[in-house]
């Protein structure tokens, strides 16, 4: 019987000072991912291709922001947001 994986991504923690942490369901695909701001501007865009990613945000400025995960392989999308204090 294999474990039960999660259907959904998880993004930690939250708010974050310097580093996002995303935890992805079937990582036996790459995933897309794209940090927009408030504003609706693209910051920060890439792929995740394990279970466990980081995504350093210490350059972002303290606010709202949007990341928006897309696995292309089963047309699965996630719409996230997280908040940059420090």
């Amino acid at each position: 019987i294999e474990p039960k994986r999660a259907s959904k991504s998880e993004i930690y923690p939250n708010p974050s000072t310097s580093t996002l942490k995303v935890t992805l369901p079937n990582v036996i695909d790459a995933w897309n991912y794209k940090i927009v701001s408030a504003s609706g501007a693209i910051i920060q865009n890439g792929v995740f291709s394990s279970e466990l990613s980081q995504i350093s945000i210490q350059n972002l400025p303290n606010g709202i922001y949007q990341i928006n995960l897309f696995n292309s392989k089963n047309n699965h999308y996630e719409n996230h947001s997280f908040i940059v204090a420090r």
